[in-house]
């Protein structure tokens, strides 16, 4: 059981000014923090940002915050300390785009990130002389009241626009990445596999079947707007503008595209369901499938991509109709599989277990909607544009807000 108790701590990415990070006459260049309000609650932590964030990850020891314009090394604890932070300037903004989409590689040491306008950006991180004393009580021997800082800097940055590869008008809109290769899924709904240096490897045009009875239209529909990779199961999953996710079987040597039909699955999950958010589990090998209409589809995924619908988890039974809950709009697995963390775009927050039990509920209230028959505020708030992240030991859950 998922207990979360005392209120959810915060972290602030801005100054009290607030638009601009603290010192951002450093734009463009990496830079050790002097610290920051806020900290790490033991169940749940919440990262307040005036600008959006594109990407959250927990470490052992870090958290690794993306904004828009900036990328953030905070300590994983107790003390309220970012250690390290990367600007992107104004100038870089304009001509080469805001950050959109980034990952992090274990292996690297690195977090990939990419920009509206198709450039890459390799940045590293690395231990600074730079020390910064603890506040008092935080810890109890003298000898460990002091953290490094981080140096975050740009190992590299090449730009990868898909219409200088032969793609006239269409712009990577994600990606996922392993020790050799970035996966990049594209507007047009392409992928394009590239080296770390920059060189490209590979692309394959997806060509997604017609959805039946729908008179649906969508700006971009085959545009990849998430891509998720499980290195275990050695599977991409692929969701697109237009609802439709994929399953892609890739080569035994880690991310690679290649035209082998049988290496493809589309999931169908009903005529009338758009999939909004998608999160497979390595370790349970469960997909999760969130929709439009807030409904959750536990499915159960075979070696050769074939796969069994598990259960149906809604918000009905616990008093919200689908106009309330709103969408799907962010999952995350624990790293062990027993634990879903669901971000519904107007109901809240929810944990449930892979049986359909509901471990934990974070939800706010609002004045304007009502539960079903009772009339009393519906919990909830907007949850467009929320990245949700577990610790690695899967005990502490961390969210942005605004």
């Amino acid at each position: 059981m998922y207990i979360a108790y005392d209120w959810p701590k915060v972290i602030s990415t801005e100054d009290e000014a607030g638009g601009c990070p603290e010192g951002g006459e450093h734009s463009g260049r990496s830079r050790a923090s002097d610290g920051g309000d806020g900290m790490l609650d033991h169940a749940m932590a919440c990262v307040k940002a005036a600008g959006s964030v594109v990407h959250l990850r927990a470490t052992e020891r870090l958290l690794l915050v993306v904004k828009k314009r900036s990328v953030q090394v905070w300590h994983r604890g107790m003390a309220q300390v970012k250690l390290g932070e990367y600007l992107h300037s104004d100038e870089d903004a304009v001509e080469e785009g805001e950050f959109r989409a980034a990952v992090w590689n274990f292996q690297k040491k690195s977090i990939v990130v990419l920009t509206d306008r198709g450039r890459v950006y390799i940045i590293g991180l690395s231990v600074s002389s730079k020390r910064y004393a603890l506040p008092d009580g935080v810890v109890d021997d003298p000898s460990a009241s002091h953290l490094l800082a981080m140096d975050v800097f740009v190992r590299s940055a090449f730009r990868c626009c898909a219409a200088e590869q032969g793609m006239r008008g269409s712009l990577p809109s994600s990606l996922v990445a392993d020790e050799t290769t970035l996966l990049l899924g594209c507007s047009r709904g392409e992928l394009v596999a590239f080296s770390w240096n920059g060189v490209q490897k590979g692309k394959m045009e997806l060509l997604p079947p017609p959805k039946e009875n729908s008179d649906r239209e969508f700006d971009n529909a085959a545009c990849v707007t998430q891509l998720q990779y499980c290195k275990s199961l050695n599977t991409t999953v692929i969701l697109l503008q237009n609802g439709m996710c994929a399953l892609y079987k890739l080569s035994e040597d880690g991310l690679r595209v290649k035209s082998a039909s049988s290496s493809f699955c589309w999931l169908l999950v009903g005529e009338d369901e758009h999939i909004t958010r998608v999160s497979l589990s390595s370790s349970s090998k469960m997909l999760a499938v969130g929709t439009e209409t807030g409904r959750l589809h536990l499915y159960n995924l075979h070696a050769d991509l074939s796969y069994a619908k598990l259960r149906t988890i809604t918000l009905q039974e616990w008093g919200y109709s689908a106009d309330c809950a709103g969408p799907v709009s962010a999952l995350e697995w624990t790293e062990d599989g027993k634990a879903l963390a669901v971000l519904w775009r107007d109901a809240g927050l929810g944990v449930w277990s892979p049986f359909g039990c509901k471990l934990m509920s974070h939800m706010e209230k609002t004045a304007t909607e009502a539960i079903v028959g009772t009339g009393e505020p519906v919990l909830g708030g907007d949850k467009r544009g929320r990245q949700l992240c577990w610790s690695p030991e899967g005990l502490q859950l961390v969210m942005n807000c605004f």
